[in-house]
């Protein structure tokens, strides 16, 4: 039985990934961007990985409409829950890091012209929208102090951006609902909370979260040491308000990710508005916090986020929490003697990292479901010796490969259903390190995922950590 060719009719697939669609205003026209990921994470690709298309449901054709040149930007790369955006039939905003830095761009649908960015370059973009009639951008970004976020508005005729609220507040996330925009935002005192912006631009908070009385919160500040090879690293620092002749025991927080930012305010994630609650709560009972924004995190630029060497290449980032220790350990009012590490996923890596390179620094840890054996199966495309130097520098990153030197205690929490980081990679290390009698405290979770479900489980595992510390470090006297 013969049948009629219907090429014509339906969309052309590709060897690639399609995403973020989104549909013109008059309907008749579907942009995405198509990508090809590359084979490895090497700063030497001389390609481009992606291009931005223009799906015609009149005429079933698919147009390229742009593809960024090599280098900055030529991965891409986009804002959590942003993607898209059509300002009319004719144009499209689209999130590009072609300057080192993530902004939005727009770029005609017929491909006639190369793309104009429209936000401020050396700074970073993490949200943004259109209003109702899509002749104002919406956005969050870090402009002027990448440890500071603030809601912006552009007019798409030309004129130059203003600031959305005058809030010291971090606003991260914004929403467009009707004439009004909705923003989350937080400081070092209140959780995440929404406020909503009149046309007037007066915001208006919708709650105001309430705190236990008698509790008590430090403002972190903003603290840039230098790493060892000279890159410049941001960090927030947590400082007991009591004045104290004694030095105090001290800890460095890493966060997970890696691709994430730690601010000096309550975070919009729950996982690290946890994380930050803790680091306030382990401030209050006596220890310096230094919650440090390794190399491969966000909000410093494209060339900070895709460092080279980082994790599994060799652990750059690695340097940038040794150098973060060594802020501390210099510090007067620190005891060199008892500093420790705690962090959860790529910073529970870190953690196990840090323990198993440097315990001489490093008196204890917490490592909250991290990896710790980095090596992984041999790469399709990769030749029996580019896999072989592959899977050395994964081994040689990892924290099982120094465990001959780790002796500083660590407490281990896993959930056992774990869908992000296997539950073997902690079982894995609990053997390594009874086998050579290193001190560990273990905790399973049953029935529990990576970013725990049940709140009882996050003040369990915090508790645990947090009579863990009372015993290895704030007991300790040098």
């Amino acid at each position: 039985m013969a049948y009629p060719d219907r090429q014509h009719d339906v969309p052309r697939p590709a060897l690639a990934q399609d995403s973020l669609p989104a549909f013109s205003p008059d309907g008749r026209s579907v942009a995405f961007v198509r990508e090809h990921k590359p084979l490895s994470e090497s700063k030497g690709q001389k390609g481009s990985f992606w291009s931005l298309h223009v799906y015609n449901l009149e005429s079933n054709t698919d147009h390229v409409i742009w593809t960024p040149p090599s280098g900055p930007g030529a991965r891409f790369f986009a804002p959590e829950g942003s993607g898209l955006l059509w300002s009319d039939s004719a144009h499209i905003l689209f999130p590009w890091e072609g300057s080192g830095w993530m902004r939005v761009c727009s770029v005609l649908a017929s491909g006639a012209a190369a793309p104009a960015c429209l936000t401020p370059d050396k700074a970073e973009v993490s949200s943004y929208r259109l209003s109702l009639d899509a002749k104002t951008l919406f956005y969050t970004s870090n402009v002027g102090n990448l440890d500071a976020w603030h809601a912006w508005r552009l007019a798409l005729d030309g004129s130059s951006p203003q600031r959305l609220t005058q809030s010291e507040d971090m606003e991260t996330e914004l929403a467009v609902a009707g004439n009004r925009v909705g923003l989350l935002a937080a400081n070092a005192v209140q959780t995440i909370h929404p406020v909503v912006v009149t046309p007037e631009g007066q915001g208006k908070p919708l709650v105001s979260p309430q705190h236990p009385a008698g509790t008590h919160f430090v403002t972190p500040k903003v603290v840039i040491f230098r790493s060892e090879d000279g890159e410049e690293v941001h960090g927030q620092l947590f400082v007991p308000d009591e004045a104290s002749q004694t030095p105090r025991p001290a800890l460095v927080f890493v966060h997970g990710g890696p691709h994430r930012q730690m601010l000096p305010a309550f975070n919009g994630m729950g996982y690290y508005s946890n994380a930050y609650a803790m680091n306030q709560t382990l401030a209050a009972q006596g220890y310096s916090v230094l919650a440090v924004n390794y190399r491969s995190g966000t909000g410093y630029g494209e060339a900070f986020r895709n460092a080279s060497d980082i994790g599994r290449l060799g652990a750059r980032e690695y340097r940038d929490v040794l150098a973060a220790a060594r802020y501390l350990k210099a510090r007067p009012d620190v005891d060199p003697a008892r500093i420790g590490i705690w962090g959860g996923s790529w910073g529970g890596y870190l953690t196990a990292l840090a323990l198993a390179r440097n315990s001489d620094i490093f008196a204890a840890g917490a490592d909250f479901h991290g990896v710790h054996d980095m090596t992984e199966a041999d790469k399709p495309g990769f030749s029996p010796e580019e896999n072989r130097k592959a899977h050395e520098l994964e081994w040689q990153s990892s924290p099982v490969a120094d465990i001959s030197r780790w002796h500083a205690p660590v407490l281990l929490v896993h959930g056992d259903d774990d869908y992000n980081v296997e539950f073997e990679q902690s079982t894995l290390l609990a053997r390594l390190l009874s086998e050579r009698g290193v001190p560990y405290e273990e905790h399973a979770l049953p029935d529990e995922r990576h970013a725990f479900l049940r709140m009882q489980d996050w003040l369990s595992a915090y508790t645990w950590m947090n009579t863990f510390f009372a015993h290895t470090l704030a007991a300790h006297k040098p």
